[in-house]
């Protein structure tokens, strides 16, 4: 495929893919005329970045994926705060983001799930790895210095060095300002459908050159499945963490994201399901508990929403790049999204411009 015989492109999806797709090939292709298309409202956006705590965590994701996922994901660390910076001079309107590491707990009775994590860790990662000290076990006195209030209900955790969190929806803010101010034709609230290179919306078939299918959850790729999780989002200027926390129980892994404000993004569920409906008395009672056992003062938190989504995943959790002609379906992000963006963009570039890629696995012909 030739990129200079593209002039005019659909991209159908307008979550964090679709988004960051615009801006990349607006940016790297001036010439082409793009033109976005959503189901939904775009400045209320219902995809799932807008759920998600935008964590980009390759250490903890590595325990429970293959490490290409790292690979990408060490990556992503180094692309996104050059992407942030220029996104930031183009709209005027800074993201968040902070590389600080991630903080691992958990509480005396459950150190054996701490244990297994680093062991898990260990096994994936090469010796070269481990000489650059990814991660470094904290005792009590370490832990206070690096989270003062975690110090004091916790002896010791583990800390990941190479991590980082976003505020997503200052970024999906963000792309929606570059967009709006870009010669970019935009189709909000239009549910449709791609034949081929064409887009339908009721009875009018639209066509271009080429034709980008980033629907997540609402795209017809084969063996694609929902992966639900739901969220809290609390408002507790008693507690100040400055770190993304992972607690470790035997029943559920928490997250706890810091965002602006004294706010912060709590999840821990994964279901295996389709279902968008309100969130259910047990993960929410389970949130709820895991969070006080962070930290006590989390009790006089202030629930500001509740949130639930559905994740694209694939069978294997990997991501996949379908070419079809001059379709291309990008899909299987699954809980990777920020994690996996940076070469997932790369990868669909090469393939616009008929380069070798690394991730050449995530390439596949219909």
């Amino acid at each position: 495929m030739m990129i200079d015989s593209i002039k005019t492109v659909a991209v159908v999806g307008a979550g964090l893919l679709g988004r960051m797709l615009v801006w990349q090939l607006s940016n790297k292709y001036p010439d082409i005329q793009i033109t976005l298309f959503d189901k939904g409202n775009l400045r209320h956006s219902k995809s799932a970045a807008n759920t998600a705590a935008g964590m980009i965590s390759p250490l903890s994701e590595l325990s429970v994926s293959e490490r290409a996922i790292y690979d990408m994901g060490i990556n992503a660390l180094k692309q996104w705060p050059l992407w942030l910076d220029k996104i930031q001079q183009q709209t005027n309107q800074s993201v968040d983001y902070q590389a600080t590491g991630s903080i691992v707990l958990a509480h005396v009775l459950d150190k054996s799930e701490l244990i297994q994590f680093q062991q898990e860790l260990d096994f994936k990662l090469t010796k070269h790895d481990l000489d650059s000290k990814p991660y470094q076990w904290l005792d009590k006195t370490q832990l206070q210095n690096k989270e003062a209030q975690l110090g004091q209900n916790f002896d010791e955790g583990l800390f990941l060095n190479d991590e980082a969190y976003i505020d997503n929806r200052a970024l999906l803010s963000a792309l929606l300002k570059f967009i709006e101010q870009s010669n970019i034709q935009v189709f909000e609230n239009k549910p449709c459908k791609i034949k081929g290179s064409s887009v339908l919306i009721k009875n009018n078939e639209m066509k271009f050159d080429f034709v980008f299918d980033c629907r997540g959850v609402g795209s017809n790729i084969k063996n694609l499945r929902s992966v639900r999780g739901e969220v809290l989002h609390v408002y507790c200027p008693e507690v100040s963490i400055k770190h993304a926390i992972r607690f470790m129980h035997p029943r559920y892994k928490l997250y706890i994201v810091p965002k602006p404000n004294d706010v912060y993004v709590i999840g821990a569920t994964e279901i295996e399901s389709n279902d968008t409906s309100p969130i259910s008395l047990q993960s929410m009672l389970e949130l709820g508990s895991a969070l006080y056992a962070v930290h006590p003062a989390f009790a006089e938190a202030r629930i500001l929403e509740i949130d639930t989504n559905l994740r694209p995943a694939m069978i294997d959790n990997n991501p996949v790049i379908q070419l079809d002609n001059n379709k291309m379906s990008i899909n299987g992000l699954y809980r990777h999204g920020f994690l996996l963006l940076p070469e997932v963009l790369n990868t669909i570039i090469d393939v616009l411009e008929n380069k070798s890629h690394q991730y050449n696995w995530m390439v596949k012909n219909v």
